[in-house]
């Protein structure tokens, strides 16, 4: 390009930005192609990169990419004493946006780069930082040997970068805690988070929520899970962190259809499926099916589940997500167990035990629900007590009592009323401490049967009237009339709700 011509494209940048003055970020593309043809290299850059957070707040994330990628290829242009600190400005937002988008290999790569100019201008903050986010992204990539290392190197440098760097720290312990099934060094390490003082940067305290809903979630405390995926949606979409909108938006819907509000929980999915959708993030599109495959489940639509889950577990092989697979084929051992096809219930617990031997990321959490799918089929003791013994071990209350309802079932087959009884008094006990609703209506129903067994008629009425109250209760939460007429009618809930009117 001629120098008239650049000039000329100077001058028109010089004329824009002073007719929009404050609103000129609005028009951030226009100005970056200006001053790029102008040659004004740090100016075209720097609306690149508000073009790229412009992008990134309407998740539109391909978008986001393309303008951080073209902010790099500029950089080289720049002297050597600000390149390093604008690179890393760009590496980092960039990191951000591949990780968005599911693409964790390429953000794990820009999230080294990010900590090499760190090191390059000598910002130990900054570089504890990028450890952080490198932490973060290898944690959901699964590279859980990896991101012990960065957490070493976290702990090492924040005894000199101070409690930000060690909140982080602790944070990123806690995760890999949590992966590895330790819910006690997890709930250690959460403690010491939770007693820091709260002065630190939001990004941080977006992290320490984050793992804290988690753990919440996991250990069936859903209420106060609720309240936590609710303010980490809030603060990860004013920071417009959409890997952590997404996830919070996932994690939300399954607390509120755990606690029996299945129309609020389809909603919030719906929004992340949008999200999910704009940002093109397979790594929680690849979740959805199997996550309303369990919803219709639980609501006795049996033949919907089946046709959710094998979509998820199609969808989730062919992305290649293997937690996602595993999810979808444990589901489908349950949907085969209820069809009563024994040869495809087995073939998918095979399948779905050769996916979780790949991969020790979650690997508890797969394995509970897997324990819980062959206790359910089998009806042995030894199946049922290994999954009281899984569920209590990791603190996760709704699988102690679906443990206690199973072996009431066990002591029943055996002839041994009062043991069953004391079972399902363990199992109400623990869902009145921790409501269950999808759990709650099946244990009431059980204690029912087994009290008209007995002859106790008074006792079997209030029963069945709790196990109807719940009915009432996730009925009245379904909006979608075909679903809960579904629920309504089928033969379990059609028994409360009988023996209830009498």
């Amino acid at each position: 390009m001629s120098g008239r011509k650049a000039l000329l494209h100077s001058q028109a940048g010089e004329q824009l930005l002073a007719h929009y003055g404050d609103q000129a970020p609005r028009i951030a593309v226009q100005l970056a192609m200006h001053f790029e043809r102008g040659r004004d290299w740090a100016r075209a850059i720097e609306f690149l990169i508000l073009a790229g957070a412009s992008a990134m707040n309407r998740q539109a994330n391909p978008q986001a990419e393309e303008h951080y990628t073209h902010a790099l290829s500029l950089a080289g242009k720049l002297p050597p004493e600000s390149r390093a600190e604008t690179e890393l400005r760009i590496f980092e937002s960039r990191a951000a946006v591949y990780l968005a988008m599911s693409r964790f290999d390429a953000s794990t790569a820009d999230c080294r780069q990010t900590i090499g100019r760190a090191r390059a201008i000598g910002s130990l903050p900054l570089e504890c930082a990028a450890l952080y986010a490198l932490g973060n992204t290898l944690f959901q990539s699964h590279r859980l040997h990896e991101m012990q290392t960065v957490v070493e190197n976290l702990v090492a440098l924040a005894e000199s970068a101070g409690s930000e760097a060690r909140l982080q720290a602790l944070a990123l312990m806690t995760q890999c805690h949590l992966a590895l099934g330790k819910p006690a060094e997890a709930q250690n390490e959460l403690q010491q988070v939770i007693e820091r003082p709260s002065q630190v940067d939001r990004r941080t305290l977006l992290g320490v929520l984050d793992v804290l809903a988690l753990l919440r979630f996991f250990q069936s405390e859903y209420a106060t899970a609720e309240k936590l995926y609710r303010e980490a949606i809030t603060m990860a979409s004013e920071l417009s962190d959409a890997f952590k909108t997404l996830k919070s938006h996932y994690f939300l819907t399954l607390t509120l259809a755990n606690l029996g509000r299945i129309s609020e929980a389809l909603e919030v999915l719906k929004r992340a499926v949008e999200i999910a959708r704009r940002n093109g993030a397979s790594y929680w599109s690849s979740r959805v099916p199997n996550c309303l495959g369990w919803i219709h489940r639980e609501l006795q639509d049996f033949e919907g589940a089946l046709a959710h889950d094998r979509n998820g577990a199609e969808m989730a092989r062919s992305v290649g997500v293997l937690e996602a697979e595993a999810n979808s084929v444990i589901n489908l051992v349950v949907d085969r167990f209820q069809t009563g096809d024994a040869a495809e219930t087995e073939l998918n617990l095979q399948r779905a035990e050769s996916i979780l031997a790949q991969d020790r990321w979650m690997r508890w959490r797969f394995e509970m629900r897997l324990s819980a799918a062959r206790a359910e089929q089998t009806l042995s003791r030894p199946d049922a007590l290994a999954l009281l013994e899984e569920a209590t071990h990791h603190s996760v209350r709704k699988y102690m009592a679906e443990a206690h309802r199973l072996l009431a079932q066990v002591a029943i087959a055996e002839g041994d009323p009062a043991a069953a009884e004391a079972e399902l008094n363990c199992a109400l006990q623990i869902l009145r401490d921790f409501p269950a609703p999808l759990v709650a209506w099946k244990t009431h129903l059980a204690m029912g049967r087994l009290q008209a067994q007995l002859g106790r008629c008074q006792a079997a009425r209030a029963a069945f009237a709790e196990a109807a109250a719940v009915i009432r209760y996730i009925a009245g939460n379904v909006d979608d009339e075909r679903l809960r007429e579904i629920f309504l009618s089928s033969p379990p809930v059609r028994e409360a709700l009988a023996v209830d009117v009498l």
